[in-house]
């Protein structure tokens, strides 16, 4: 049982060790990034919940508080084809984030009434839950084609109250948060790969 515990415990200190390296080594570089609007417009609820909006201000303040990375503010709202062009006149950036939202998911769920085993009965309850899944796609130059995508499914909020606008818009931290150590990697990977070209 010890040798078990040992073992996990290794694996838990190196696993956070690796993620370390990799924030230490991103801190070296200086990659400059726009983050473009996740595309929501093919899903309604979505775009109610404004939730593509959502997802790329998240990503525009963590990445904003990483050390060896700049976003890029353009004074109008960036898009691929400003993009391009500035990168024709050498004043563009390293990489484009965006990405799309591809579905969204929302139900309900009815726990009936129960005796309890010590007696009386619980009251029935309803569970809400809203789901999105898409894909963030990063951008290198000349911005033609994606470069990695990081795909993201089922990312939920469960609730006890019905609002599926406000629940799709608080999966914005939880879409960021299950890709974004995936993301520094590749930045990471990726400039180490520029470097000895």
């Amino acid at each position: 049982m010890k040798f078990l515990l040992g073992v996990i415990s290794m694996v838990i200190l190196f696993g956070g060790c690796s993620h370390n390296q990799i924030k230490n080594r991103l801190a070296k570089r200086d990659i400059s990034i726009v983050v473009i609007d996740i595309d929501h417009e093919l899903n309604q609820d979505a775009k109610n919940a404004n939730l593509g909006y959502a997802i790329a201000e998240r990503f525009k303040s963590k990445l904003a508080n990483e050390k060896g990375i700049t976003v890029v503010n353009r004074p109008k709202i960036p898009n691929f084809s400003e993009e391009k062009r500035l990168y024709q006149k050498r004043k563009g950036v390293d990489y484009i984030l965006t990405g799309v939202i591809d579905n969204t998911k929302t139900k309900s769920i009815y726990y009936p009434a129960r005796q309890r085993s010590e007696g009386g009965s619980s009251s029935g309850w309803t569970e809400y839950i809203a789901c999105v899944s898409g894909s963030i796609k990063l951008f290198k130059p000349p911005f033609i084609q994606s470069s990695k995508d990081f795909e993201f499914n089922n990312i939920c909020i469960r609730q006890n109250e019905e609002n599926y606008k406000e629940m799709l818009t608080r999966t914005a931290p939880k879409v960021v948060s299950r890709i974004f150590d995936d993301l520094e990697e590749f930045l990471v990977e990726d400039t180490d790969k520029k470097r000895k070209i």
